[in-house]
């Protein structure tokens, strides 16, 4: 297996690490091994799959930025909008469990946003919203950095999107934490489409700052994934406000917080930029990183039939236990309709993860937007990378 295209001006010392959880080469961060059962192959499960002109290597790509003071590169190279996923130094083990094999190697993500030349980045996590430099995160950190291209080019080309992400970050202040274990990690999204985020922005609205707004159980990622869509589509000008019977009840409460309404201006796209992942899509995610693309229906129906049952135990595992009852029905309904967009319960069921971004660039362009993720570059902090 070829090693992925190095770019940039920096590389990371290995060497410098000295606990235990860190691996000492480019080869061992780089490369999980397949899932026993399906071969013990090595795969490259970090490496991001398009260049910055969209064009496919099948190396794959790393460019590695430092972090930890503000003339870092990151700090530099971040721009409104951008999507930090937090990923494993080291590649999940067959032994951690099926809901770590199905997250790969992603835990956590983040947005960003400009704040007089300073990149924030901000979150939640079950004890609150953190909202922080980029450069004052925990040295330990290694970090995925994706960016969202819409139609006419980069999302924070359009001054309307990028002062968004930081509005919308101000309205969305307070949260409802969804359960710890495996309801966080597999916790149903709480939008689907562009009109079921429109009533999380009316509600948003419809409250005193700093109050729990009335929307489901939420993750990291689905607030960063809120706040981006509602900066794509519902940029708060004051023909949204209008549009959302809003402009009252902004006056009220949010003006104060957020400001004057920006100028009329046309949203960045008119749908969210990628819907949620039903069960058998994050499932063929999965297969699509560790097992070279092996097809999850083809599995189900009995073409493979020694991995059909691995598969489901994966499932039935990697549920929260609430779903784990309907598993069996769904995988024959799923081999029934051969239809990967298949709900769980009922439409429109989904998940949002934060590999999600990273499945997004994968594939590069969503038809059915027009936008994709560009990778921008992984973080590493400034102690462990030198210049080239």
């Amino acid at each position: 297996m070829s090693e992925p295209i190095l770019q940039g001006n920096w590389r990371v010392a290995w060497e410098r690490f000295s606990d235990a959880d860190t691996p000492r080469s480019l080869d061992a961060f780089l490369y999980a091994k397949s899932p026993a059962f399906f071969g013990s192959g090595k795969v490259d499960d970090v490496s991001a799959h398009h260049d910055d002109s969209g064009v496919f290597c099948p190396d794959g790509i790393l460019r590695f930025l430092p972090f930890g003071d503000p003339s870092s590169g990151i700090n530099t190279m971040t721009r409104d909008g951008d999507i930090v996923v937090y990923i494993t130094k080291k590649p999940p083990s067959p032994t951690q469990g099926s809901i770590t094999a199905l997250k790969q190697r992603g835990w956590h993500a983040e947005i960003c946003y400009k704040i007089k030349g300073t990149t924030q980045q901000a979150s939640v996590w079950r004890d609150g919203i953190k909202d922080r430099p980029i450069d004052d995160l925990p040295k330990e950190i290694f970090m995925h950095i994706f960016r969202l291209h819409g139609p006419s080019g980069p999302a924070h080309e359009c001054a309307a999107f990028s002062k968004s992400i930081r509005m919308w970050r101000q309205v969305y202040d307070n949260f409802n934490p969804a359960a710890a274990g495996q309801e966080w990690n597999l916790d149903p999204a709480d939008f689907s489409d562009v009109d079921s985020l429109r009533t999380i922005a009316i509600r948003l609205l419809n409250r005193k700052p700093g109050s729990k707004p009335s929307i489901p159980a939420t993750t990291c990622v689905q607030w960063v994934y809120t706040i981006l869509s509602l900066a794509l589509t519902y940029p708060l000008t004051e023909e949204t406000l209008d549009a959302l019977g809003a402009q009252d009840i902004y006056e009220e409460n949010w003006r104060t917080v957020t400001g004057t309404p920006l100028p009329n201006n046309s949203p960045v796209l008119t749908n969210i930029p990628f819907r949620p992942y039903s069960l058998a899509e994050v499932i063929q995610e999965f297969l699509n990183t560790y097992c070279d693309g092996l097809s999850l229906l083809s599995l189900i129906s009995g073409e493979r039939t020694p991995h059909a049952g691995r598969i489901t135990e994966l499932i039935t595992d990697a549920v929260p236990p609430r779903f784990r009852s309907i598993i069996s029905e769904y995988i024959t309904e799923l081999s029934r309709s051969k239809d990967l967009a298949l709900p769980l319960i009922s439409a429109p069921h989904g998940f949002i993860m934060p590999i999600s971004f990273y499945c997004e660039e994968r594939r590069l362009r969503n038809t059915q937007t027009s936008c994709y993720f560009q990778y921008v570059g992984t973080g590493v902090h400034k102690n462990y990378i030198v210049s080239k």
